[in-house]
């Protein structure tokens, strides 16, 4: 194998461009996608035989590696399936996609990841060795087959972390139940190694939230580096300040509001103007706190939050993201639960947003997917077993009135028929071996409203509208069973059904405020995914923060520590 002498000078520039992208992460504020030492190869090379390696240089590899033990199956059989031919290396020496992931790997944390990248010290030394040796580059040595082995071990793990994410175990120990996407590490290897240069920003997890996030993830650790973040106090003879307020404290708030970009213009006095207020209610609808333009004690507590909490809130949905399965088109449906709404998608675009109100952090809304498969119209409610043993059954022995008081009746479980509740001893009776299940009869009083939206699943969690209403008005909506009550039914059910020729608005309207309970199967099922995101960017680009109100922020912290860190 014979190069000519220009080649050399070529070798020589490319591997300094390893060495850059090994430099660079000690550097901040660097971009991975920059190119790195891009060069044009106007060099004329000989033929050229492909580089091998073979079984037992891998076994060897993966005893002075043992750490790679766990992915040595996926690197024999990535190797056995393209001949044991060398991937990241060629004519030149080593590629550009090469460099292009030891910049990655070096870059871990602007993935959101603060695990250590295991035997990165022994990858970067190697590349270090192979630009400082004087022998010319002749293809396969050792120095290049350990850079060769170490770079594919490297990527089986770094797929996992930065594109699977934690095991689908874990995810569920953290109550995250919907359907995990598959990855095949060998199969991305194989397109990375075939592809371009911007392969790899094509493998980024496919939930555009996660890109949104990593770039407000870049900004906010800029912030943290560069400006102080002290305590703010509300004044103690105020309970809120409002436009029109003048203290000391309002200089403060306005630089806060200016570098977070809710205030355009960079103010120094102490007066809360008009300018200002608007800045305020920007701030409030962002982080989920009540848009009045009063800037009250949960304003100042938000604002407060440490930089590093925001950090690793941001770390944690990026985390998320990598849950999210690909497969979401056409229509579907998003209820985020801390956000307290739901997302209507049309043709993968954003159609609408109705408000939500969700379970109790004691009886906690499940975080899965499925799909509606039918609608059904003035429902009964089926009150579940939990209900009637610790309230309802209680209230009956209380007062018998309280099943006609509440539009109830007791039914047998087994024929579905009504029970007279004249015909029972409820003595015999304890909470527990109660025997009659309770349904409340359809109309405007039914704890499920005029409609609910079937997706049958384990969890007994379905959308339903709801008699109580006013409860849309507060801004933090965590008071339902676990079931999700949605603010706009009939809307959502013209939806569902626009497409069915047998269901118009009179007819939906007609029978949903019918009294006699009606199905109406949809035609085609439509996803619905309810998930938990703490943080994530808006349609408007502005990053909106919420309250962990099921505290599965605080479990992924605790149990998760390489993932997310707080300083």
């Amino acid at each position: 194998m014979h190069f000519i002498k220009s080649k050399n000078l070529f070798q020589f520039i490319l591997l300094l461009s390893v060495a850059a992208a090994i430099s660079a992460c000690n550097t901040k504020g660097n971009s991975v996608n920059e190119p790195i030492g891009s060069v044009k190869d106007t060099v004329v090379v000989l033929p050229f035989e492909p580089l091998i390696t073979d079984s037992t240089a891998i076994a060897n590899f993966t005893k002075q590696f043992p750490l790679f033990n766990y992915h040595s199956k996926d690197v024999n059989s990535f190797y056995e399936n393209r001949n044991y031919e060398f991937g990241w290396f060629d004519s030149t020496g080593i590629t550009q996609t090469a460099t292009k992931f030891i910049n990655l790997l070096n870059h871990l944390g602007d993935e959101g990841i603060h695990d250590t990248v295991i035997y990165i010290t022994d990858l970067n030394n190697a590349v270090n060795n192979l630009i400082t040796s004087e022998n010319i580059y002749t293809g396969k040595n050792k120095l290049t087959e350990q850079i060769e082995l170490l770079l594919t071990s490297e990527f089986f793990v770094y797929a996992q972390k930065v594109w699977g994410g934690i095991s689908e175990t874990e995810s569920r120990e953290l109550n995250w139940y919907v359907k995990r996407k598959t990855l095949s590490s060998t199969s991305l290897l194989d397109s990375i190694l075939n592809g371009s240069s911007t392969a790899f920003t094509s493998f980024q997890p496919h939930y555009k939230q996660y890109e949104l996030l990593k770039t407000q993830l870049k900004f906010y650790k800029a912030l943290e580096d560069s400006v102080s973040w002290d305590s703010l106090f509300l004044p103690m003879d105020k309970k809120f300040l409002e436009q029109g307020d003048s203290y000391p404290v309002i200089t403060l708030i306005k630089d806060r509001l200016y570098v977070l970009g809710d205030l355009e213009t960079r103010d120094t006095t102490s007066f809360l103007d008009s300018i200002t207020t608007i800045a305020v209610i920007k701030y409030q609808s962002r982080f989920g706190l009540t848009a009045d333009g009063h800037a009250g004690q949960k304003f100042f507590e938000t604002m407060n939050t440490p930089l590093s909490y925001r950090i690793a809130q941001i770390e944690i949905n990026m985390e998320r993201c990598r849950w999210i399965p690909t497969d979401l088109k056409g229509d579907f449906v998003i209820v985020n639960i801390p956000e307290f709404k739901a997302h209507v998608y049309s043709a993968d675009t954003l159609s609408w947003d109705m408000q939500v109100i969700v379970g109790r952090t004691s009886t906690s809304t499940t975080i899965f997917n499925d799909e509606i498969k039918y609608i059904v119209f003035s429902p009964y409610w089926y009150v579940p077993g939990s209900i009637i043993r610790n309230e309802i059954f209680p209230a009956i022995v209380k007062s018998p009135e309280y099943l006609n008081r509440n539009h109830m009746e007791l039914y047998d479980y087994s024929t579905r028929k009504t029970v007279d509740y004249n015909s029972i001893d409820i003595s015999k009776y304890s909470a527990k071996t109660f025997p009659f299940g309770v349904r409340q009869k359809p109309g405007a009083f039914n704890s499920l409203g005029w409609a609910k939206f079937i997706f049958p699943n384990a969890y007994d969690i379905y959308l339903h509208d709801t008699p109580t209403r006013n409860l849309f008005a507060e801004t933090q909506r965590n008071f339902s069973h676990g079931c999700i009550r949605i603010s706009e039914p009939q809307k959502f059910a013209e939806f569902l059904l626009r497409n069915d020729s047998t269901w118009t608005k009179a007819s939906i309207d007609s029978v949903m405020h019918g009294g006699k309970e009606t199905k109406a199967i949809l035609e085609k099922p439509v996803p619905v995914m309810i998930v938990y995101f703490t943080s994530w960017v808006d349609e408007t680009g502005k990053l909106n923060f919420r309250k962990d109100i099921y505290n599965h922020d605080s479990d992924m912290l605790e149990k998760h520590t390489p993932i997310v860190s707080i300083k």
